[in-house]
């Protein structure tokens, strides 16, 4: 039997976890731990009753949130994983709290313990399954703490598994991301680019915030990329992130693309986007 587990929602209460009923006897559970939606897979007894356990592991979850949402605000990033520290000793394991982690200690130059984590995210302990072996956000960050390791084979690995795994198209009609050489970089690039589109999609202002440090990412690793250019200049240009004058010059440098739906969607969308950076002055 499996529960199958979503974190994430826009408002910042935690709720305890709340079981709803879902096809083929899966029980499908969420978990409000941050402001993007990740998935989870975690076995359960088949009525997934509360056990005393449970309940006061979801208190001290709620005691964690708040605190490490307090310590972001504050800009104390020390305290955050100090929090998430604490929680993880009382409950190893939780591969929720190492996901939250793990971004903590790259941001805090921690790459061994970044490393560590990633890689207990991407191949969990035995008896436990997670579909955050498959998060392209999850793969790319392993990637890159690979590449730090100086391990650039298994890098290349973990690049190609978030690209399989990534979303490559932010919708019908608009431009299809393709991987046009297999080295390093090319991988790596398209790696971010799928990463960002997928977190781009989820819920919440730090899962956008995300996907754009992805696409500048993917623009940085690979200026010449078509791709990372042209979905850079798109989500800037997004009206919930409303920063066209920065869409401007990354949608031009596009317009005579070799893709030719880069050029018909630059063609169609460009004349907006300048007329939008015009009106904000």
């Amino acid at each position: 039997m499996k529960i199958e587990g979503a974190t994430g929602a826009k408002d910042t209460k935690l709720a305890t976890a709340k079981h709803l009923p879902a096809p083929n006897g899966v029980i499908r559970t969420n978990y409000r731990l941050k402001g993007d939606v990740q998935q989870g897979y975690f076995l359960q007894s088949p009525l997934a009753r509360r056990s005393p356990a449970e309940i006061i592991m979801d208190a001290e979850r709620e005691k964690t949130y708040q605190a490490v949402v307090a310590a972001k605000r504050a800009g104390d990033l020390g305290k955050a994983q100090e929090a998430l520290e604490a929680f993880l000793a009382q409950f190893p394991q939780d591969m929720f709290t190492l996901r939250d982690l793990a971004p903590i200690y790259v941001s805090r130059g921690l790459h061994q313990k970044a490393l560590r984590t990633l890689e207990t995210l991407v191949n969990p302990p035995s008896g436990i399954t997670s579909t955050m072996q498959s998060d392209p956000a999850i793969l790319v960050a392993y990637g890159e703490e690979l590449l730090w390791a100086g391990r650039e084979a298994e890098a290349l690995a973990a690049f190609r598994k978030a690209v399989a795994h990534g979303k490559l198209q932010a919708g019908p009609g608009l431009p299809q991301v393709s991987l046009r050489s297999d080295d390093l970089p090319s991988v790596r690039c398209v790696a971010l680019i799928g990463a960002g589109l997928r977190l781009f999609y989820g819920s919440g202002a730090e899962s956008k915030a995300s996907a754009l440090d992805h696409l500048q990412r993917a623009v940085s690793v690979s200026p010449i990329n078509e791709f990372a250019r042209f979905y850079l200049g798109f989500a800037l240009a997004n009206r919930n992130v409303r920063r066209f004058k920065e869409a401007v010059p990354l949608l031009k440098s596009v317009a005579q693309a070799h893709d030719p739906s880069i050029r018909a969607t630059v063609a169609e969308r460009l004349p907006h986007v300048e007329y939008a950076a015009r009106q904000l002055g």
